[in-house]
């Protein structure tokens, strides 16, 4: 007889989008260090939740989200290098 139970994520798929927003908002409402800390975090809970789905768009958006709110948390790129960076995004399009 073959085992036929399998182990179930039981969190949706959504669910993991909808931290992705929240942290996003959480980001952005706040300049302080340990906010931006906690939305990098929620971010990689969000990664995790990608993972056991399988969607890769939920993994590579949560991973490079997380790299941007903790890299702001360390002060790596202050709001003027953000600034530059957007303009010359939006300069190309």
């Amino acid at each position: 007889m073959e085992n036929t139970s399998k182990k179930v994520f039981i969190i949706p798929l959504w669910v993991g989008w909808l931290i992705n927003i929240l942290s996003w908002i959480l980001f952005l409402s706040s300049n302080k260090d340990e906010i931006e800390y906690l939305a990098g975090g929620l971010c990689l809970i969000a990664m995790f939740i990608g993972i056991k789905h399988k969607n890769y768009k939920l993994i590579i958006t949560s991973i490079l989200e997380s790299l941007w709110m903790f890299s702001f948390g360390a002060d790596a790129i202050d709001e003027d290098v953000a600034s530059d960076l957007f303009k010359s995004i939006k300069r190309m399009f």
